[in-house]
């Protein structure tokens, strides 16, 4: 074999592909180590049955808030999540209840509201705090 190195004793060889392999010690490369994902809720979604919950995918390493609203003031939700290499963690189920609809404090606070303006035609700072309480509120609740 002309031209060809050698290593010690031995000759290179053609390995399945037909490439010539030289070999050499060949070097283990470490395992990857899978990549730690962020804690906390990755996706948020309704379902409309305990199947729903049980049949919605999550990728690995992730937790999933899953809502079912059994009516306008409650409902129930789980968080599902799987561990870095997609095993399902155990479902937690919660059950809530909206204890003052901001809704319901909205309608009360424009009744005011209407009532106050049509008596005079200027808002007090109670008024105005009021309405800064009530957005808040809001705010919050649709959070």
């Amino acid at each position: 074999m002309p031209n060809q190195p050698t290593w010690g004793n031995q000759y290179p060889m053609n390995n399945q592909n037909g490439m010539i392999q030289n070999n050499q010690p060949v070097q283990q490369s470490q395992p990857a180590m899978p990549v730690r994902q962020q804690q906390g809720i990755s996706s948020i979604a309704e379902v409309y049955s305990r199947d729903g919950v049980e049949f919605y995918p999550v990728a690995a390493g992730t937790t999933a808030l899953l809502i079912q609203f059994l009516s306008q003031s409650e409902g129930k939700f789980w968080l599902k999540a799987t561990d870095m290499y997609g095993r399902p963690a155990p479902l937690i189920e919660y059950s809530f209840n909206l204890v003052q609809d901001p809704m319901n404090q909205y309608q009360q606070v424009q009744q005011q509201s209407v009532q106050s303006q049509s008596s005079n035609n200027y808002v007090t700072h109670e008024e105005i705090d009021e309405m800064k309480k009530m957005i808040a509120d809001l705010h919050a609740a649709l959070k």
